[in-house]
């Protein structure tokens, strides 16, 4: 999808009242380049702006660690074939102690 088509989408959901405003990150030819749309604070009339902070729930983890693992498993510094375990053995041995939590 064209960056035209993918940012006309997002002011087409924030007309749409489905939520007030974005930050759209994306990484083209070697670098990072950032849109801004809507509003931050729909009350005050805040435009969104670069450094505002975002409650993304559980979804962050999903957005936040799969797109390092990603970077990192096309960078072959991740080998995706090894066991969950390996990369997790201070969560398996306080699991064998004190259990699920």
């Amino acid at each position: 999808m064209k960056l035209e088509n993918i940012l006309r989408k997002i002011e087409n959901q924030i007309e749409a009242g489905i939520y007030p405003g974005a930050s759209f990150a994306y990484y083209k030819d070697g670098e990072w380049k950032e849109s801004y749309l809507g509003l931050s604070d729909p009350e005050r009339g805040l435009k969104t702006e670069a450094g505002l902070v975002y409650d993304l729930a559980s979804v962050s983890k999903v957005v936040g660690v799969g797109t390092v693992f990603t970077f990192l498993w096309q960078q072959d510094k991740l080998d995706i074939d090894r066991p969950v375990t390996d990369f997790y053995r201070s969560v398996i041995i306080l699991i064998s102690l004190y259990g699920n939590f």
